[in-house]
């Protein structure tokens, strides 16, 4: 009987993990063809560069703080809600500045 809820817990776990995966491949710069085989089309936010070191800093932070004996759980709940505001502050900056671009002040031509 044990076997069918460690199988449950490793699917459940093998899912988010794929989940995540292609939703931080939808952000970063290349993308992803997540809707294939229904859709070929790059499907691309251009929010994270394809190796973010803020990102890496707090997995690797997280990681040497659970190697010292915290609670992984606790941890990386907090490595991965800090992850989550990062993104959403940059998408949030980078909606401005697309924002400023296409505004009229823009639309004059250089800057002198």
């Amino acid at each position: 009987m044990n076997g069918g809820l460690y199988f449950s817990t490793f699917l459940f776990w093998t899912f988010l993990a794929i989940l995540l995966h292609v939703l931080f491949d939808i952000c970063n710069i290349y993308g992803t063809q997540a809707l294939r085989p229904w859709n070929q089309k790059w499907i691309a936010l251009n929010i994270l560069p394809i190796f973010d070191p803020f990102i890496m800093s707090l997995l690797v932070l997280g990681t040497v703080l659970w190697i010292l004996g915290f609670s992984p759980g606790m941890v990386f709940s907090f490595v991965y809600i800090l992850i989550l505001l990062y993104i959403l502050l940059r998408y949030v900056i980078q909606q401005k500045i697309k924002r400023q671009l296409l505004s009229e002040s823009y639309s004059e031509g250089p800057i002198h």
